[in-house]
């Protein structure tokens, strides 16, 4: 199975594995199908509501018997109404690519060259055979009764527009552009001579300075003081003191809690008792360091 080809939007050419894909069909919202080979392929979704148009040509057949008004109106209504059309024979070669040819002929106005050129760029493996490019050749001839566009400058509306954009887009090639040449400037870049190279010591080497944190100076007359109110000191408030007498006698307070000796006595340290038992008489009983209870003879 290949994969279908989009030809423009709204239609599609495809072979007898596309025309069997019912998820193909659902997702690109395809109503309509021409079937270029009734004789070899049924027409397998008519029973979900697919509408079919169906021609029972052989690839023997010199000419194809070719209602080109009814097929063109069954592929127009369904792309201005916002569906798809898939156009499909068994391989996709030479009876589904002559139905194409002739929709783009007609709907475009464009030569049997230019649409064939169109085609190929989309479609490269398609084979018309002799005959059947006769029978197109002879549908130009009664298209030249209007003039044809035979080049891709003009397009007269927005699906033309949209078709040519694609194939000159696709024409483009950026690799076979010549490449711009960088503009050279004449001007030498000269380099100062006051340059001077420095080196760099292995890490090892280097020597690195000590810096000490600087201690910040401070400036009694700007710190801001807090004064504690002492609740024996009533007059604390109402007294005048100078910046210095303040911070003085805060000082002399603090060395006066520090020179304030206590009235309690040592401790003195409990000497360690000797090798022989120390005993002594607590009613009867008595007692040695090694806790040991002896009972006292009577």
């Amino acid at each position: 199975m290949q994969l279908p080809t989009r030809i423009i939007d709204g239609l599609y050419l495809g072979d007898q594995g596309a025309a069997h894909d019912l998820e193909f069909l659902v997702t690109n919202k395809i109503t309509k199908i021409i079937n270029c080979a009734a004789k070899h392929i049924p027409n397998h979704w008519e029973s979900i509501g697919i509408e079919y148009l169906s021609y029972q040509w052989l690839e023997s057949e010199t000419q194809f018997a070719f209602d080109h008004l009814r097929c063109y109106a069954f592929i127009n209504d369904a792309i201005e109404a916002g569906e798809a059309v898939l156009v499909h024979s068994i391989r996709a070669l030479n009876r589904s690519v002559f139905v194409v040819v002739i929709f783009l002929m007609r709907k475009f106005k464009w030569t049997l060259q230019k649409t064939l050129q169109y085609i190929h760029n989309l479609k490269n493996d398609f084979e018309i055979k002799s005959n059947v490019f006769q029978q197109l050749l002879n549908y130009e001839k009664w298209l030249q009764l209007s003039k044809l566009s035979n080049n891709w400058d003009v397009a007269h509306n927005d699906d033309e527009t949209l078709a040519r954009n694609t194939y000159l887009n696709s024409q483009r090639n950026y690799s076979n552009e010549p490449k711009r040449k960088k503009e050279i400037c004449l001007k030498k870049v000269q380099w100062k001579k006051n340059l001077v190279s420095q080196f760099i010591p292995p890490y090892y080497q280097i020597e690195f300075k000590k810096f000490s944190t600087p201690q910040p100076k401070m400036n009694y007359s700007q710190m801001p003081i807090k004064l504690r109110v002492q609740p024996s000191d009533n007059n604390w408030i109402n007294k005048k003191f100078t910046l210095n007498q303040i911070v003085d006698e805060q000082l002399q307070r603090k060395l006066n809690l520090f020179s304030i000796k206590s009235d309690r006595q040592a401790i003195k340290p409990l000497s360690r008792p000797g090798t022989a038992p120390s005993k002594r008489l607590l009613k009867g009983k008595v007692t040695s360091s090694s806790h040991r209870l002896l009972v006292k003879q009577s």
